[in-house]
């Protein structure tokens, strides 16, 4: 089901400050994958996943950004995805559960600090960038 005009237009107000704090959100995103499911961990071995690491800021940051240029081109996701569904997917060899428990530990994050946000729009947006970067 695709995000309604409101919904989406609640989504870019979101992600506009979710973008101020990209590194720490995207961080804490990561720490929560990390320590849900710590055999997640085997994906990102050329990467320090100690909490509060530089490698995960800088990697939290870019999951992020991506997101928000996603949501920028939500129209044509797989378009805008494929560079990083190649990367991810085929590459790096992450996991469709992988990606699906990172947008699930996100959406906790944005919760965590926007209480009021729609949680089922966010979710929504969320599994379609999930579905964008496993399907080709």
């Amino acid at each position: 089901m695709a995000l309604s005009d409101a919904e989406k237009a609640a989504l870019e107000l979101l992600f506009g400050k979710i973008k101020a704090d990209a590194e720490k959100i995207g961080c804490e995103a990561m720490e929560s994958l990390f320590q849900h499911h710590p055999d997640t961990k085997s994906h990102f071995t050329h990467m320090d996943v100690t909490p509060g690491s530089q490698d995960l800021k800088t990697h939290g940051g870019k999951i992020i950004h991506a997101i928000n240029d996603a949501l920028s081109h939500y129209g044509n996701l797989q378009e805008n995805l494929a560079a990083l569904r190649e990367l991810h997917t085929n590459k790096l060899k992450l996991s469709v559960d992988t990606i699906k428990l990172l947008c699930g530990c996100l959406l906790e994050v944005i919760v965590k600090h926007f209480p009021d946000v729609d949680k089922s729009a966010c979710d929504k947006f969320l599994n379609k960038v999930a579905i964008a970067l496993i399907s080709s």
